[in-house]
């Protein structure tokens, strides 16, 4: 089961790593980034109630919303590094994760979100039939509300 997980985590990152425009390979890599290349500082998360169930989000700098994935996932109780495996293996979503330095508790931590417009497709890859019945509506309310972010 660890060997599992650690693969899982060394294709988050070399999926992360590549879409960032770093590839792994030291010929493949350009210039050095700069630090003005869209790098966030650390946001503030907010919260929100749907369907009587706490949702962490964040205001990104491009005024769009975004849900951090480990927080709903623990709600849903969906296996966090499965969840971040499908969304990379799914292009469509892939282009929708982004990973932002988030201030909790006094530290800064690099937080996976997923941006409020891609909720719904992420949600349709979910058996809703397979979660506990006190989490389907929270699941039906999110791929209503996430979309318009009416938090």
């Amino acid at each position: 089961m660890g060997r599992d997980r650690a693969l899982v985590q060394e294709y988050v990152w070399t999926c992360r790593l590549e879409a960032q425009g770093m590839p792994l390979l030291a010929n493949r890599l350009g210039p050095p980034p700069t630090p003005d290349t869209g790098a966030f500082s650390p946001l503030r998360p907010d919260l929100t109630v749907i369907a009587d169930c706490p949702i962490m989000f964040v205001h990104l700098p491009d005024d769009c919303l975004a849900i951090i994935l480990q927080p709903i996932c623990n709600i849903l109780h969906l296996d966090y590094l499965g969840q971040l495996h499908r969304i990379y293996r799914n292009e469509a979503l892939a282009k929708h994760l982004l990973a932002v330095p988030i201030l909790t508790n006094g530290l800064v931590r690099e937080m996976e979100v997923l941006l409020s417009s891609a909720i719904p497709r992420w949600l349709d890859g979910i058996q809703v039939n397979r979660l506990a019945p006190e989490k389907r509506p929270l699941v039906l309310a999110l791929r209503e509300k996430a979309p318009k972010m009416e938090l």
